[in-house]
């Protein structure tokens, strides 16, 4: 047993170093089951292989093997990786190992200068949702202190983008940093969380003698929707000297309007007669509002005791998709910070993503979330679904099979992402799609995913009716480096009955390779001699 587990482990590391991208790929996940020292070593250089799914692969398996040594280098895939499978899998590799050790190792990657532009700085601390709320919190409150002011602000933005409110208290301490950068970072974080007991020490820092500053407070203030704050911000759009400060006064102003209309509705929605709860599902519609009215709609919509109110919700759901996604090229164009625009839609699809209904709604949102991640420009849709477990995008994401081909086409791609037993299972219905590409990338992400029920799926649709099911699971048994699944191409290329499989069953055993698939090959094509 030992000398051929020596013999599997020599034959993959050799494959690692072919000029073969799927068999590199191929062979960094079947070394997850060794945990040998040159293994990790071996896996740890395929994190910087040219091809993305040879370094998710090794991921993947460095997560498997949970080696200590591995953390410092995953925590740079998750962060700085540019393909959003790799830094999916060195994530969840990290949260395998989910100790101090591995947040400290993340956080430091963090504030690296390989993190020095906002993308991966998002990734990083979207990223640390996952791990322990009050040590993430400990490390960055320690980080603000940091004698190098880019680590003090790159502290105060992941403080802010993970909303941390235990922060407030030593986030406001920075005001007063003496780099004007880190009190930008720090009073844009204050905004995020939206802590209000803040408001009376940003209304003081509207007098500033810094420009800069006061438009920032005065976009805190917009944010934290406090009715206190309007008189402020109006006598800062009307008298500031600056011309800056008052335009940013005035964006606020209108801001902190829609967000006391929003406040007004969503208490309306929860707690106001019938027929008033369905006027405030119905204007939460509205573009302006909706986005961030989200949550409470849903709620509204699976739990209201009127139907009158839970269809109104589900209504107003539908509209806000429907909109953001026709506004999304609007948002991008004119948004000050694009990034944020980015963000919010993708929370937003993924949130209806995991509603109970409306039904239409949620195809809708993973229509939109597949089509992205299907092109490298669906980074913002990777990282909001690092917000909930595989089980549940799993259950969100297979709605798109039941779009049109070409949503059903991307969302076979996405699903072979996932090694959950629940994309295995409708990656198992995709198979048997009447559209040929849709069968054909079911099969081939069932091989990507690589476990045994699926590859247990592939070997059952072998005995398939209809000739395409059967193709497809043929080209997805290609990436099984497995005795059974050897055994059932080389019956394929002896059973006369089944010659129009015989091409995929020699190409697939020729992807596998080894010697037992290679005496098939040989005794075939000698056969066809």
């Amino acid at each position: 047993m030992v000398d051929n587990h020596r013999s599997i482990v020599e034959r993959n590391l050799r494959r690692l170093r072919s000029k073969d991208a799927r068999l590199r790929e191929k062979s960094a996940r079947n070394l997850a089951s060794f945990s040998y020292p040159r293994v990790c070593k071996a896996l740890l250089m395929a994190l910087d292989d040219q091809d993305p799914d040879v370094r998710a692969a090794a991921a993947l398996s460095l997560g498997r093997i949970k080696n200590e040594d591995t953390v410092e280098r995953l925590a740079i895939s998750a962060v700085a990786d540019k393909a959003w499978a790799v830094r999916r899998r060195a994530l969840f590799a990290l949260t395998e190992m989910n100790d101090s050790f591995t947040v400290k190792r993340l956080i430091d990657a963090l504030m690296s200068e390989d993190a020095a532009n906002e993308i991966i700085q998002i990734r990083a601390a979207t990223a640390l949702r996952k791990f322990d709320r009050l040590e993430v919190v400990d490390e960055l409150v320690t980080a603000l202190s940091h004698k190098k002011p880019e680590t003090r602000s790159m502290a105060a933005f992941t403080l802010g983008w993970l909303r941390y409110r235990e922060a407030s208290t030593a986030l406001f301490a920075r005001l007063n940093d003496e780099e004007a950068d880190v009190r930008s970072a720090a009073i844009k974080a204050l905004a995020r969380i939206g802590d209000t007991k803040l408001t009376e020490g940003l209304v003081a820092l509207l007098k500033n003698p810094d420009e800069h500053f006061r438009a920032n407070a005065a976009e805190a203030l917009g944010r934290l929707g406090q009715i206190s704050a309007e008189e402020y911000l109006l006598a800062a759009s009307r008298t500031d000297q600056s011309s800056y400060v008052r335009r940013c006064a005035a964006e606020a102003l209108g801001e902190l309007r829609d967000a006391l209309e929003r406040n007004a509705l969503i208490e309306t929605l929860q707690s106001g007669d019938t027929q008033a709860r369905q006027d405030a599902a119905e204007r939460l519609g509205l573009p302006r509002l909706g986005l961030w009215a989200v949550e409470p709609l849903l709620l509204a919509a699976r739990t209201d005791e009127d139907h009158s109110v839970r269809d109104a919700a589900a209504i107003a759901l539908g509209q806000i998709i429907y909109q953001e996604t026709m506004a999304f090229q609007i948002m991008l164009a004119t948004a000050r910070n694009h990034v944020e625009a980015l963000r919010a839609f993708a929370e937003a699809l993924v949130v209806v993503l995991m509603a109970g209904e409306p039904e239409e709604a949620r195809v809708r949102a993973a229509e939109e979330i597949t089509s992205a991640l299907t092109n490298e420009s669906g980074g913002w849709a990777a990282e909001a679904l690092n917000n909930i477990d595989d089980a549940q995008a799993v259950s969100g994401l297979r709605l798109a099979l039941k779009g049109n081909a070409t949503s059903r086409v991307d969302a076979v791609i996405v699903l072979g992402k996932f090694s959950h037993h629940h994309a295995v299972d409708a990656l198992a219905n995709a198979l048997k799609d009447g559209h040929p590409m849709v069968s054909a990338g079911a099969g081939i992400s069932l091989g990507q995913i690589g476990n045994a029920r699926a590859r247990d799926v592939l070997l059952t649709a072998l005995m398939d009716e209809k000739e395409q099911v059967r193709c497809s699971a043929v080209i997805g048994l290609g990436w099984f480096d497995d005795e059974r699944v050897v055994d059932a191409l080389s019956d394929i290329l002896t059973n006369p009955t089944k010659e129009n499989l015989h091409f995929l069953a020699a190409e697939s055993l020729g992807e596998i390779g080894g010697a037992k698939a290679r005496r098939a090959l040989a005794e075939y094509h000698a056969a066809q001699a």
